[in-house]
């Protein structure tokens, strides 16, 4: 899985041969559903703790809409939510830990 970390390694770390060249890529780029950051992008400590919520986590995702390409802020992909197996929606605690903001004003 690519996280879209980016991390410094040397060169003898590297591999050298390609592995599982025989499984489609998969990458569903997703925004999470109604939610905006509180300014006007993510801070990086939002994201480091998004990152530390959910890397390795066994998460249900609910596709609500294909967004479209409609200028800088929005991208090809999806919009849905993210919820861990205990239940708990991850776009609502990062507004009920004042990381972001529901656009819908919920």
């Amino acid at each position: 899985v690519d996280y879209g970390t980016v991390e410094e390694c040397k060169l003898e770390d590297m591999r050298k041969d390609l592995f599982m060249t025989e499984v489609p890529v998969q990458c569903f780029p997703i925004q999470l559903y109604n939610i905006q950051p509180v300014g006007d992008k993510w801070e990086q400590s939002v994201l480091d703790f998004l990152h530390s919520t959910v890397v390795d986590q066994t998460l249900d995702v609910v596709i609500t809409s294909s967004l479209m390409d409609t200028g800088e802020n929005m991208s090809r992909g999806y919009s849905g939510k993210l919820t861990t197996r205990a239940g708990l929606d991850i776009g609502h605690l990062l507004v009920r830990n004042g990381y972001a903001r529901d656009s819908e004003g919920n």
